[in-house]
This record gives C-alpha cells, sequence and structure tokens, in this order.
C-alpha cells in the first residue's frame, strides 16, 4: 500500500501553523520530522523541524535524541555543538537542586561538547573551556594563597591545584 506522505506533511504543516499551544506543537513538527526522516530520506528537513520542536517544548518528544542522533549520522559538527549549548543553557544554572540523573545528563553534555570541539572542530579554546566547566564547582587550593575563594562551575567539587587569573 503505497502512503501519499506529501499530502500528510501539507495537512500536518497547516495544523502545525494554526496550533496555538507549544507542546502539541512540539509534537506536530516531530511527527513532521520523522516523516521526512523515516519515510521520504530528507535529512535536512528533519533537522530543522526538529530543532523547531526543541524550541517550542524540549520536553514534549524525544526530539533532543532524535535530532542529536540525526547530526552525528550526517556529521554536523556546528549543529550538533549548538545543540549541545542550547541544551545545557534549557537545564539552567540551580546545579544544587539536580537529580543524579540531570547531573549525568549535564556531565555528557558538557564532556561530548569538549570532545567535539576538540576533536571535530578543532576549536581548542572552546573545548578546553568546556572540559573546565564540566569539571565542576572548582576550590582554590591552599599552595595557591586562596584557601576561602571558591569559583562556582557545574557538577561536583575538586581540590586540584589550578592556576586563577
Amino acid at each position: 500500500e503505497k502512503k501519499d506522505w506529501r499530502q500528510a506533511l501539507e495537512v500536518l504543516e497547516r495544523l502545525t501553523d494554526l496550533e496555538q499551544v507549544a507542546s502539541v506543537r512540539a509534537k506536530l513538527r516531530f511527527t513532521l520530522a520523522m516523516i521526512h526522516r523515516d519515510e521520504l530520506a530528507e535529512t535536512e528537513p528533519a533537522i530543522a523541524l526538529l530543532g523547531d520542536a526543541l524550541e517550542d517544548d524540549a520536553a514534549a518528544t524525544s526530539a533532543a535524541k532524535e535530532l542529536e542522533e540525526l547530526l552525528q549520522k550526517t556529521e554536523n559538527w556546528k549543529e550538533l555543538t549548538r545543540l549541545y549549548r542550547k541544551s545545557i543553557r534549557r537545564m539552567g544554572a540551580d546545579v544544587d537542586a539536580d537529580t543524579p540523573e540531570q547531573r549525568q545528563e549535564r556531565l555528557r553534555l558538557w564532556s561530548t561538547l569538549a570532545e567535539l570541539s576538540l576533536d571535530k572542530l578543532g576549536e581548542k579554546m572552546t573545548g578546553l573551556a568546556a572540559h573546565r566547566s564540566f569539571q565542576g564547582r572548582v576550590r582554590w587550593t591552599k599552595d595557591l594563597g586562596f584557601p576561602d575563594r571558591t569559583r562556582f562551575g557545574i557538577g561536583v567539587q575538586y581540590t586540584r591545584p589550578i592556576s586563577h587569573p
């Protein structure tokens, strides 16, 4: 049975344009993206629609996971770094309120961003900054003369000697 995917896309696009509720709009865009990717083998529209679905409501679908996999498959490293940065921003800055799963995801995002920046894009400073950020809360060590000075980051606390500005 042959399906008319173009007609289905047109109907879904009209519904998406009319939808006012962000979470429903995200689900519609996610469905559009899956049709483009799975049925029509069109990755560029799928990437754009998954990004739009994330902007509408990141929690409504598994768009982040699907977009990450698609960007890795197509080796679109620049967009993948943007995805990781947006995901980190969406997590917010309140690290102390994170669940263990959120901390694990935060660590995964930062470390993958660092690896991607260093290995795929050759952006050493960005990669090092991402690596430094995901290391977490940094306590200045006594041997540097700053026993009471703390710089806040993401994750856990460690007391490895580091240089300071």
